[in-house]
C-alpha cells in the first residue's frame, strides 16, 4: 500500500493497471520473489481495489496527517494499512 501512494492517483483504468503493475514489481523485487507470487500471496486484494477506486491515497494521507509518533506502537504506514483493511474489508 505504501508503495502505491507515491505513484499517485489513478486517472484511467489503463493508467491504474500500469501503476499497479509497477508497484507489484517493486514489491516483488523487495521480497525477492516474482510479481505473480507477490500479488497472489503478499498483497491483499483490498489494497489493489481501494487504489483503483482512488480511496487508498486519501486514506493514507488522513492517517499520516493525524499520526503521532510518540503515542504509536506501529509505523504510520502499518497503521494506515491496518486501518484500511479494517475499514474496507
Amino acid at each position: 500500500a505504501a508503495t502505491l501512494c507515491p505513484i499517485g492517483p489513478v486517472n484511467t483504468p489503463a493508467d491504474g493497471k500500469k501503476k499497479i503493475s509497477h508497484a507489484v514489481k517493486k514489491v516483488a523485487s523487495h521480497l525477492q520473489n516474482t510479481a505473480e507470487v507477490s500479488r497472489n500471496y503478499y498483497i491483499h486484494p483490498i489494497i489493489i481495489e481501494t487504489y483503483q477506486e482512488n480511496k487508498l491515497i486519501p486514506h493514507f494521507e488522513n492517517i499520516y496527517k493525524n499520526y503521532s509518533r510518540e503515542k504509536a506502537e506501529v509505523t504510520r504506514a502499518e497503521l494506515a494499512t491496518l486501518s484500511l483493511l479494517r475499514k474496507f474489508s
